[in-house]
C-alpha cells in the first residue's frame, strides 16, 4: 500500500485529484493548507507528496523543501 499525501487548497482540484490515486491498494490523506500538511510529515511516514504550488500559509515548494531537508537528516 501507497501512503499518499495530497496539499490543495483549491476545493475542486482537491476533490479531483486524489480518483486516481484513491485505490484500494492506496491510502491518501489531504490537506488544504501547506502548515497544515507538514505538521503530519513530520508526525507520519508518506511514499507520495502532491502539492500545490500556491497554498496559504506554507507552499508547496516550502512543503517540499522542509521535507527534503529533514529527510536527508534522518
Amino acid at each position: 500500500m501507497a501512503h499518499i499525501l495530497l496539499a490543495e487548497d483549491d476545493e475542486s482540484c482537491a476533490n479531483f485529484l486524489p480518483r486516481p490515486w484513491s485505490k484500494p491498494a492506496n491510502a491518501v490523506t489531504d490537506f488544504g493548507d501547506g502548515g497544515d500538511a507538514w505538521a503530519c510529515i513530520r508526525a507520519s511516514t508518506f511514499d507520495l507528496l502532491l502539492t500545490d504550488i500556491v497554498m496559504p500559509g506554507m507552499d508547496g515548494i516550502e512543503t517540499g523543501q522542509a521535507r527534503r531537508r529533514t529527510q536527508c537528516r534522518d
